[in-house]
Formats: structure tokens, sequence, C-alpha cells
């Protein structure tokens, strides 16, 4: 068995990013367990180190992983493009599929608009089936999200409040194509001021929905907030 986190650190101002990756073997599980328990059981998986490997040349911040089958590994963030006043962020999908080797490649998404774009977070709930998130766009008018459909992945805009002037979804959690929820912020003006506020918006195979959120601030205008992970279990428990 394998898990992926990620890792980054700073030298200067970024550096390459790379995945640890926890290898597991299969020992008795009374190996593990007190003397008392004398008959061995199945076998249970038990770490037995970390090895690290390079996902990207470039500089990169990896944000989110997923596992859509037991083979295959993603992990979502962006690349540094450019350099000097024009570097950038464009988002990024790297991939690991341990039928072809243990190294990384990059994954073809839809094209996204540039200006500063993150992929926020992935999640899949088969090999059919997976939503990334991410950062609101001038020219989409809102916030960039795509859905896997098990052959390629599709562009769907997720929209803002009115007079948005920004804002991403910052976590997704995908049960099934046509339900989907993904919670965030948006950044909005409003009597001549700006302010955060949080969002949670819903998938239901064809279009993202706002959801009506109760009213955190109580009456305070100066009370930023946003919602940084969602979790669905049910339709009707999230």
């Amino acid at each position: 068995m394998n898990s992926l986190i990620r890792t980054r650190g700073l030298r200067g101002a970024m550096v390459a990013c790379a995945a640890l990756t926890l290898t597991t073997s299969a020992i008795p599980a009374w190996a593990a367990g007190s003397a008392a328990e004398s008959t061995p059981s199945a076998a249970a998986p038990q770490a037995s180190g970390w090895s690290e490997s390079r996902v990207t040349r470039g500089d990169a911040p990896l944000i989110a992983t997923t596992r859509p089958d037991a083979r295959t590994t993603w992990v979502a963030g962006a690349r540094f493009v450019g350099s000097g006043d024009d570097l950038e962020l464009v988002p990024a999908l790297w991939e690991r599929d341990e039928r072809k080797g243990p190294g990384w490649k990059r994954v073809k998404t839809a094209p996204v608009p540039r200006g500063d774009v993150r992929f926020n977070d992935v999640d899949a709930s088969s090999p059919r089936n997976a939503m990334l998130v991410g950062d609101y766009t001038e020219q989409s008018r809102g916030v960039v999200t795509q859905r896997w459909n098990g052959r390629a992945w599709k562009s769907a805009v997720a929209p803002v409040p009115r007079g948005a002037e920004g804002g991403g979804l910052l976590s997704v959690d995908t049960r099934a194509p046509g339900d989907a929820w993904a919670a965030g912020y948006a950044q909005v003006r409003a009597g001549g001021r700006s302010s955060i506020v949080g969002t949670v918006q819903h998938w239901d195979g064809t279009r993202w929905k706002a959801q009506k959120l109760p009213d955190v601030t109580a009456g305070d205008r100066d009370l930023w907030w946003q919602l940084s992970s969602v979790a669905a279990l049910a339709a009707d428990d999230v």
C-alpha cells in the first residue's frame, strides 16, 4: 500500500516540490498485539519507511491529493511560470500511476484563463468521477473548477456573488457525478468597502449552485470569514 503527503520547503522564495511516500509491508496482526493474543489473524499493513520522489522540476506549491483508484495518485496545485515581474501561478495536476512506474507526469486538464490561478483541492469518488476546484478569474467571471468523467477534464465555472472582486473554492468532496460539495470564500464590495465571506456550493451534475448560509457575522460588517474544508457523508449530511 502507498499513501502520499505533500511537503514544501522555502529556499529564498520557493523550491521545487517533492512527494513523500509511506511504504508498508504486511506482517501478522498478532505480532503487533498483546502477548495474550497468541492466535495469528489476517495480515495487517505496517509502515516500513518513507521515500522521496520529485514531482516536478520547476517551483510549485502542491496543495491537495486524492486517489481515483488503488494504483493512481493525483496531486493538485500550481506551477510558477515566467520570471521577475512576469512570474505567475498556473494551475496544474500531476499523476503517478504505479502500473507505469514510480515517476510523476503532468495531467492534461481543460484550459484555464491566465491570472495567478491555483487548483486548491481535488477529490475523486471513482476512476470516472472527480472534481478540481480553484480560484476566481476575471475572464470567466467565476471560480475555476473542472470535472473528470473518466476520459477528460471539463471546465465548469462556479458562480460568485454580485459585486464579487475575487474568491476561490478551497475544498471539495464529491460523492457521485451529480453530487459534489465545495467550500471557500468570496471577496465582495458593498457600500464602498470590501469584505470576505464564506461560501458553499453544490454540484448537481450540470452546474454549481451557491447555498444559502446562516449569517455568522451577527451584523458585524468588519468580520471577515471563510470556509476552508467540507465533507459530505450523505445527500442530507454535509
